[in-house]
């Protein structure tokens, strides 16, 4: 398997409290599995004291991650908790530019204790049908209920 890396650091978002203990971060990195043509972004977050993680959009927070995304198709999500792990079902979110989420969903209620994946949601929640969703404009990652300090990393797969 050989992989490129897209982008050393691509995109950090470091909001300052009165100290670095009470910042909030999240960084945002991509690796091209060029024989498989996959690429994964690598999204990794802290919470602030209050458990504040910015909304970031993923793919225009880097140059040149919009045009090596649009039109793949996301298929897969896995979530894994922190060294100091979020608030127990702890929720993402990424929205595409109407603010649908695009995991429909299946990115909430994450464990603090184990990793755990999901594949996006097409359609209603109700009809519960699995597929991949094409890349075609602006999607905005969010965490919510991370409690104080809260850390993770988002790994979102694109063919």
């Amino acid at each position: 398997m050989r992989k490129r890396k897209i982008f050393p650091i691509l995109a950090s978002v470091l909001l300052l409290g009165a100290s670095l203990a009470n910042a909030q971060t999240v960084t945002i990195d991509a690796t091209e599995i060029t024989d498989q043509r996959v690429v994964v972004v690598t999204i990794e977050w802290t919470a602030d004291g209050a458990g504040v993680v910015p909304s970031t959009s993923f793919n225009t927070t880097i140059p040149d991650l919009t045009t090596i995304l649009e039109g793949r198709h996301c298929y897969y999500a896995e979530t894994q908790p922190g060294v100091t792990p979020p608030t127990a079902l702890y929720d993402i979110t990424i929205a595409d530019a109407w603010g649908l989420d695009v995991f429909g969903g299946r990115l909430a209620d994450r464990s603090a204790t184990v990793a755990e994946d999901a594949p996006p949601l097409i359609g209603a929640i109700s009809d519960n049908f699995a597929g991949a969703k094409t890349l075609t404009d602006v999607w905005t990652f969010s965490v919510e209920n991370a409690g104080a300090g809260g850390q993770g990393t988002v790994r979102v797969y694109f063919r």
